[in-house]
């Protein structure tokens, strides 16, 4: 696969782009902000996956969500502006509105870490994190390989039992599929084992160590990283004055829109778009040198 655009900046660039925007994610649980990111997250992700995989994913996104706003009423009573009592009970706006909110949080979350195994592998990982913390980085990259592939082997292990058999009781197809479970983990951690030895006797704890791929800082990672440096420090000012705030309980405000948060959006605008833009700076600049 060539890379290019969001994927060929550097992989510490990349990992501040997915910090920082995690961070934003969390620390502005505004209605509009949420629904930016998901805009555009969705966008890239589409770009990433292709529309039939997004699709597939995002109706279990759909699922959850739903689930978040209705149990959330169920369980949270507050609120002044009641829309139904049940008995004891009562369903309030802002409950709905919070689990409203709590829902595109996660959602842009998920999004967020599904766009983050796209784009950083095994290679890019290590090569952040090696030096840093060597045995939590190798554990880590080992979890982010091995879930994958292990959901990978599971499918063909099941394709190679008789599809034409028909299981007439439950404890048979159970009894299938702790066998195939078996031979998986089996499997598995036969090869984490050989592949962590193979990392030993090759000195990855050793601090004077080589990478398998170098990663060279070039002026488009260098001009990136100021871009997120700005916008890292905008979303700092705009958290200490309050700028995006919105405040579910103890009173509902209002989604007015003011000069300040018009200026606040389009940066987010900025932030959540940036890997598309860049992988559409690219596309263009290749197509005029053509």
């Amino acid at each position: 696969m060539i890379e290019y655009g969001f994927n060929d900046i550097h992989p510490v660039v990349q990992m501040i782009y997915f910090l920082i925007t995690l961070l934003a994610i969390m620390i502005f649980p505004h209605p509009f902000i949420l629904l930016i990111f998901v805009i555009f997250l969705s966008m890239y992700l589409i770009k990433l996956k292709g529309a039939k995989n997004y699709f597939h994913d995002i109706k279990l996104f759909i699922v959850l969500s739903f689930i978040v706003i209705l149990i959330n009423p169920l369980f949270n009573q507050r609120g002044r502006n009641i829309l139904a009592e049940f008995g004891e009970r009562v369903i309030t706006l802002e409950a709905l509105i919070y689990g409203a909110v709590m829902a595109l949080m996660l959602i842009s979350i998920i999004l967020l870490f599904q766009i983050f195994n796209e784009i950083i592998n095994s290679h890019k990982f290590l090569y952040v994190f090696s030096k840093l913390a060597p045995k939590s980085a190798f554990l880590a990259n080992m979890a982010l390989r091995y879930i994958p592939l292990m959901r990978s082997r599971f499918k063909s292990l099941i394709k190679l039992r008789d599809k034409s058999k028909e299981y007439k009781h439950l404890k048979d197809k159970v009894k299938v599929w702790g066998n195939v479970l078996s031979i998986l983990l089996t499997w598995s951690f036969e090869e984490a084992v050989i592949t962590a030895d193979s990392m030993k006797s090759r000195g990855y704890e050793l601090n004077k160590r080589t990478n398998y791929k170098i990663f060279k800082w070039r002026r488009k990672d260098i001009f990136v990283a100021l871009v997120l440096a700005i916008a890292l420090i905008v979303l700092l000012i705009y958290k200490l004055l309050g700028i995006l705030e919105f405040n579910i309980y103890p009173k509902l405000d209002s989604l007015e829109i003011t000069r300040l948060n018009l200026i606040a959006f389009f940066n987010i605008f900025i932030l959540s778009n940036l890997p598309y833009t860049l992988d559409e700076g690219e596309k263009i600049k290749w197509r005029n040198l053509e």
